[in-house]
């Protein structure tokens, strides 16, 4: 008999302890209500950027995350997913731009949002409050999450439950509670940050890309650079600004000229850019998607293949006072995406003397405006001359008093 009762003790005291141990162990906790006809839910969360391990580095693991519910599941926490710290196969995500699909089954989706775990200061810096909580109510097909440890069972209660929005991105710095820079992205200590966090997904049938602060670099706006090829591995490339983001906190873009398909395969990267000093950052990692440019927007041919060559345009007005502008463009230099390349426009006098430096510095493939202002010199012929490289071509412009 005391036998007996020390084994039920032993049994439910274990049952108990791993019961405590799930609840602890998950930082994603996963629920449903309100069934009508289903009996289970699949979640699934799906890496759509390069994913990083506890110690910073990129990692092949924590891909692909799959949990199955019933239908309804309520006030447990038996479900959801693990960070990195606590491992459990198939149930464990890095540090990640994740894709969170909810369906009756694996290959059913019938709601997705995306989160975004890029943060080096998690868990450290958050309070120990790490967890979140989501639920779908599968009777109005909409979804919930709290974001903290204060939430009760009352799913319309907003203060506790927030609704998610339908392909929304849910970035865990501007979210939770930290103690140490509020609201603010740390990723500082991800190797090779920079080159590795551009994603692109499919937007409603365009591309959408998604990338992040930059670490190091004083950024005012993002720049989006563009290219088209009919082929996979094309021998060169041409890359075109297509577009530029209104402030620095601005971390995706949808592509709207171009329809994802099995036609062209379309580049991109993004660069860092600061309007005070008119600088730009390295180039980011480069994505690749298929699809066509609309009609009324479709690239010639000779974008796709990328013939287009250093080009120094005519400055505009000519002649001027005091004022003009100058336009030039900068090809790719390698046969895969652009490079920074080291780029000078100098003005000189008709003598040859040097009479002003307009850009020295390393500069991505695109098309670019300088403005030369000539209040403090006097009337006369000047030529403007474009250098990179072996390239080097001189124009002629004329100050008038």
């Amino acid at each position: 008999m005391i036998l007996r009762t020390f084994l039920i003790f032993v049994i439910i005291t274990g049952f108990l302890y791993s019961q405590e141990k799930l609840y602890n162990g998950h930082e994603i906790f996963l629920w449903s209500t309100s069934h009508e006809y289903e009996d289970s839910l699949t979640y699934k969360m799906q890496a759509v950027s390069p994913i990083y391990d506890r110690n910073f580095l990129i990692t092949g693991n924590y891909q692909n995350l799959q949990e199955t519910i019933p239908i309804p599941h309520i006030n447990d926490n038996m479900y959801g997913f693990e960070n990195m710290f606590e491992s459990i196969p198939n149930l464990t995500f890095g540090y990640g731009l994740y894709k969170v699909s909810i369906g009756y089954d694996e290959n059913s989706s019938i709601f997705e949002f995306y989160l975004d775990w890029r943060d080096c200061d998690y868990p450290y810096y958050y309070n120990g409050k790490n967890d979140i909580w989501i639920l779908f109510d599968d009777y109005w097909q909409r979804c919930k999450i709290c974001w903290n440890h204060e939430y009760n069972h009352d799913f319309d209660e907003t203060i506790s439950w927030k609704d998610i929005e339908s392909n929304h991105v849910y970035r865990i710095w501007e979210e939770k509670q930290k103690g140490i820079r509020i609201g603010i992205q740390n990723t500082s200590g991800f190797k090779n940050f920079w080159k590795n966090c551009l994603a692109v997904t499919d937007g409603n049938g365009n591309p959408r890309l998604f990338w992040s602060k930059h670490p190091t670099f004083t950024a005012t706006n993002y720049k989006i650079y563009r290219a088209v090829s009919s082929v996979a591995n094309p021998r060169t490339l041409t890359y075109n600004l297509i577009h530029t983001t209104a402030t620095d906190n601005v971390f995706e873009y949808t592509d709207q000229d171009v329809a994802l398909g099995n036609s062209d395969y379309v580049f991109y990267y993004v660069a860092a850019y600061n309007s005070n000093t008119n600088s730009t950052s390295e180039p980011s990692n480069v994505v690749t998607t298929r699809g066509g440019m609309y009609k009324q927007n479709q690239l010639s041919e000779e974008h796709k293949t990328g013939n287009i060559k250093y080009e120094l345009s005519q400055n505009t007005p000519n002649p001027f006072n005091p004022s003009t502008t100058i336009s030039f463009t900068v090809p790719s230099s390698t046969e895969y995406y652009s490079v920074l390349q080291n780029v000078t426009l100098k003005v000189y006098d008709i003598l040859g003397n040097e009479v002003t430096t307009l850009v020295n510095e390393n500069k991505p493939a695109g098309n670019y405006e300088v403005k030369f202002d000539g209040s403090n010199l006097a009337s006369g012929i000047y030529f403007y001359k474009l250098q990179s490289g072996s390239f080097a071509q001189t124009k002629k412009l004329l100050l008038l008093e």
